[in-house]
């Protein structure tokens, strides 16, 4: 059973599976969701999701700097991606069109499109030729 929070856009031909979509997020058409999405995230076209996206949270505080508080720095993640299992999206990044995150990584910066962020690395997808296949 999934949780899709109010304001939220699913494009036509995608499925959110078994995970909990919070508040005002966009998911294009095609994608695949299996994973956790915090409030305010773009998500593009055929995009395969399987990780987790949580804010910042740099200033502490309770209930009242959330609640009505207005959208947080939240993630944009391009065309045809590929976020893998358990992978953390942290903040207001940039996930490039046809870029992929490796299972398990923890990610804060940018992933320009056509790479792969793997070990705290971007290594070109290109650089992975027969072993990852990109869907550009």
């Amino acid at each position: 059973m999934s949780f899709v929070g109010a304001r939220t856009t699913i494009g036509e031909g995608s499925a959110v599976h078994s995970v909990k979509v919070f508040e005002a997020v966009t998911i294009g058409r095609n994608t695949f969701i299996g994973g956790d999405v915090s409030n305010w995230t773009i998500i593009g076209d055929d995009v395969t999701f399987m990780g987790r996206i949580v804010h910042t949270y740099r200033k502490a505080g309770g209930r009242d700097d959330w609640v009505g508080a207005g959208p947080q720095p939240s993630p944009r993640i391009g065309d045809k991606a590929i976020i893998g299992e358990n992978a953390l999206l942290i903040g207001g990044i940039d996930i490039g069109r046809g870029a992929y995150v490796s299972a398990g990584e923890v990610v804060k910066y940018d992933v320009p499109a056509g790479h792969l962020a793997i070990n705290g690395e971007l290594i070109p997808l290109s650089a992975f030729r027969g072993f990852i296949k990109s869907r550009e």
